[in-house]
């Protein structure tokens, strides 16, 4: 499984890395700027949310782009 990267608001790319946990969906680094990113799967989460409703469509209604 590859790593996501986020670019940070300085612009540079960071690489984040799998941090533990029972799950394994989620993802933390630091920018060389020192701000640091974090990043959670939570498509399954928002799913038992918000019942029938799909997923896909609710993000699509928050604004949340799925890459």
């Amino acid at each position: 499984m590859r790593e996501p990267k986020v670019v940070c608001l300085c612009g540079r790319e960071v690489e984040l890395e799998l941090i533990g946990g029972q799950y394994q969906n989620a993802w933390m680094g630091r920018c060389e700027c020192g701000r640091i990113w974090s990043l959670e799967e939570m498509s399954e989460i928002i799913a038992e949310i918000e019942g029938e409703e799909r997923v896909t469509d609710m993000l699509a209604r928050l604004r949340i782009k799925v890459f």
